[in-house]
């Protein structure tokens, strides 16, 4: 079951997939912290993006702002590989796999929600 009434077939198991790689992505940095002997409850964490998720109305809403959201860290992420390249190679090769993944993910609204 799923609050969004315009959910197109099999965008709820995507959504579910999206979820698996977000989870394996987590554990990866939380690895690479551990590693690197950074506490995690030193790293400040922001709800603002699950507390707005709220605010989608739709299916089509949401995938819009997910994919949004999952843009803004794809940059992020390739911008850290650029940065770290040479300071900590291994840290680099780590957030440049979490972009490619998540042009994956980025990907579904337009398979969902073609224009």
């Amino acid at each position: 079951s799923t609050k969004y009434q315009d959910v197109p077939a099999g965008l709820a198991e995507a959504w579910i997939w999206v979820a698996a790689q977000e989870k394996k992505h987590e554990s990866w940095l939380l690895q690479r912290l551990n590693e690197l002997n950074q506490a995690v409850d030193a790293v400040e964490v922001s709800l603002n993006l699950h507390h707005s998720f709220s605010k989608c109305e739709s299916a089509r809403d949401f995938a819009f702002y997910i994919a949004d959201a999952e843009e803004r860290g794809r940059v992020g992420a390739e911008r850290f590989a650029e940065v770290l390249r040479l300071r900590d190679p291994q840290t680099a090769e780590m957030f440049a796999k979490i972009a490619l993944e998540e042009r994956e993910h980025i990907a579904l609204v337009a398979k969902y929600f073609p224009s």
